[in-house]
């Protein structure tokens, strides 16, 4: 049978403090707080990954910076991934490489003063293009199932 706790109130994780060593306050459903000897407040998730089982733990962020309610609404997200057999670390780091391409991309400017994005495509394995129906204008879908508009002035 698991382990009843009481959730964790604002009072509680704010007046938290250590002596000596690190002291760990549980919410419930994996969520703890972590308060380290020198006095910070770090907020974790313990899970099992979701095929090989394994402890595995996430965190969230310093109490500074996240509040107890959003710890709690992250929670509920990693354990809904978790519900659909995917693991949240996993996700985390494909989120993180997505938004990393995403912010590698540049905008170049055309002749007729139009800003279009471009993305480095030598990156991807696999990419397809078709034209669209205005000329100069291409539809290019990539292997990681992002769908840029290109404009050139060739097929690209």
């Amino acid at each position: 049978m698991a382990r009843q706790t009481k959730p964790l109130n604002n009072t509680k994780v704010k007046n938290a403090k250590t002596a000596g060593r690190a002291l760990v306050l549980y919410d419930g459903d994996g969520l703890e707080l972590q308060v380290t000897p020198g006095g910070s407040k770090l907020w974790r998730f313990r899970y099992y990954k979701p095929f090989t089982r394994k402890r595995a733990m996430i965190s969230f962020g310093s109490y500074s910076s996240v509040s107890l309610s959003e710890a709690r609404q992250n929670r509920e997200s990693a354990r809904a991934l978790l519900s659909k057999d995917v693991d949240p670390q996993e996700h985390k780091k494909a989120e993180l490489l997505r938004q990393k391409s995403v912010s590698e991309s540049t905008f170049e400017k055309f002749d007729d003063g139009s800003k279009t994005m471009l993305t480095t495509l030598n990156k991807a394995e696999d990419f397809s293009c078709k034209e669209s129906d205005t000329k100069g204008t291409y539809f290019c879908q990539v292997d990681i199932d992002i769908t840029l508009l290109l404009r050139t002035k060739s097929k690209p």
